[in-house]
């Protein structure tokens, strides 16, 4: 409903925007006060003379009353004091007026330079961080975009998909642009329409049918200013999905997405894009399910063998034991699976977000230890540094065996996020679902469909790199199943959900 200028950003669909306000008469209202200070200068200064003389004035005529007094000796000298006290009272009263009209201007100058400053304040540029609703990435610096405002106010931001302006009418205005009797006539409607007249909402997929275009969605709490719940609703059901080419395909259940609301009519409600981290599709770049051969996956993105990615599967074996399909990959004893992706340039796609997901059954007979990694790596001039986390699955031999897990998370700054011992959270000898969310500033690990650990960077792109090492390795005896693993494009999960029920496929 609001427009924006797009100030910088794009990758990812993520800018950064000017908001275009609404100015009411805020223009030809500065240009009044502006002509109206400049006025006041002259008169100010002219009224600043007027006491001053009225001053002398008084203070001439309260010299002559103090002569005629100390001269007064009979009824003709007493006549000269009357005179003199009228004159005095005269001057006085001059004094007042010029001292009133003074005050006056001075008053009016501070209303006026104060109001100023308010419409100043209020029409300054405020620019802000907003996401485009859909994978748009070439917005112009310069150009003007449709918003969508959730809940009506400026709260919340997202740039409309592709950044349309078609629906964009309005803009928001600041109050300080308005009068006293306009804002308390807008406040006071504001949680009728915001409920009535619905626009825009967002909310999390809780069902999704694929075939259909349709899901089901629990929408974020809506309280307006005045503490009213502004939802008719607290969940939609079966929406439609419209969105680029893809519609229901781009979507999961679990992800964050905004609705719009057709003709500000709740029964229009349908989902027109993301909240945040759009993605076009969820793409996979990578999946194995270890059905032809542990060195053959389904499939692998636009990427070349050994150029660009490397499998180490050396003592990988197929394992009947799968938990689809026919056959599970077998890590056997003090062996490793490992899938290097190393790209020739970096104009490849394999950027976070992006999710790593994978079922696994570990089973072990006095097992020393075993580990689950994922490693990310930045490249300088000066070589390779910092691996960004690693051994967020780390089996390590106790007073037991197999008695506790540890963590060990680094960032690309160096930072320390994590350096834990915790006890094992997944059970032994049946399969468990693991999955991994790699955002720019954060990690994300789901175990069987429930968050577990969240890794925070302190940096907003502690994260954000594109080399990656999915590794595993059995210790001594253990056995290791991993079957279904796959990497994908985008936040796939971003809160609790149910795992999957089949392989990954394209």
């Amino acid at each position: 409903m609001g427009q924006a200028t797009i100030n910088s950003g794009g990758p990812t669909g993520l800018y950064n925007v000017k908001i275009v306000k609404d100015a009411g008469k805020s223009v030809a209202r500065q240009t009044d006060i502006t002509t109206r200070l400049a006025d006041l200068v002259g008169l100010i200064t002219m009224a600043t003379t007027n006491v001053n003389t009225a001053l002398a004035e008084l203070a001439s005529a309260q010299t002559t009353l103090n002569d005629a007094i100390a001269a007064m000796v009979d009824e003709t000298t007493r006549k000269a004091v009357t005179d003199a006290t009228t004159a005095v009272l005269t001057k006085q009263q001059s004094v007042s007026r010029a001292r009133m009209t003074y005050a006056s201007l001075i008053v009016e100058q501070q209303s006026l330079q104060k109001e100023q400053a308010r419409l100043t304040t209020a029409m300054a540029d405020e620019s802000l961080s907003a996401w485009c609703a859909d994978l748009t990435e070439n917005l112009a610096v310069g150009a003007t975009v449709g918003t969508a405002e959730i809940n009506g106010v400026g709260d919340q931001i997202i740039i409309l998909p592709g950044g349309a302006t078609t629906n964009a009418l309005g803009k928001l205005q600041h109050s300080g642009v308005s009068t006293g009797a306009a804002v308390f006539y807008n406040k006071a409607l504001l949680p009728c329409w915001q409920k009535w007249m619905p626009t825009y909402r967002v909310g999390t997929i809780t069902e999704l049918d694929k075939e259909a275009d349709t899901a089901s969605v629990t929408l974020d709490v809506a309280v307006g200013e005045q503490g009213l719940d502004i939802n008719q609703e607290a969940s939609l059901v079966d929406i439609p999905i419209e969105y680029m080419t893809y519609n229901a395909s781009a979507f999961n259940v679990g992800r964050r997405v905004l609705i719009e609301f057709e003709d500000q009519e709740w029964s229009g409600a349908k989902i027109i894009g993301f909240e945040s981290y759009p993605g076009a599709g969820m793409d996979y770049y990578f999946i194995h399910n270890f059905e032809t051969a542990v060195d053959q996956p389904d499939y692998v993105w636009d990427m070349e063998y050994p150029g660009d990615y490397i499998l180490h599967a050396d003592d990988v074996i197929l394992d009947s034991d799968a938990k689809f399909g026919q056959y599970a990959g077998h890590v056997t004893q003090a062996s490793h699976f490992e899938m290097v992706y190393e790209p020739a340039n970096t104009t490849d796609e394999f950027w976070p977000p992006l999710t790593y997901e994978f079922w696994f059954k570990w089973t072990y007979e006095n097992m020393v230890s075993g580990e689950i990694d994922i490693w990310g790596w930045k490249e300088l001039p000066g070589g390779w540094i910092n691996m960004m986390y690693e051994c967020w699955f780390h089996i390590e031999e106790g007073l037991n065996p197999c008695s506790y897990m540890r963590d060990n998370v680094y960032d690309t700054y160096s930072n320390t996020i994590a350096t834990d011992e915790y006890p094992i959270p997944f059970t032994f000898g049946i399969y468990n679902h693991y999955a991994a969310v790699i955002l720019p500033e954060r990690i994300k690990v789901f175990l069987n469909g429930a968050l577990f650990k969240e890794y925070i960077s302190p940096e907003p792109d502690g994260f954000n790199v594109m080399y990656n090492d999915f590794f595993c390795f059995n210790g001594v005896g253990g056995k290791l199943l991993i079957d279904a693993l796959s990497i994908t494009q985008g936040e796939k999960y971003t809160t609790n959900f149910t795992p999957p029920t089949a392989p990954p496929s394209v």
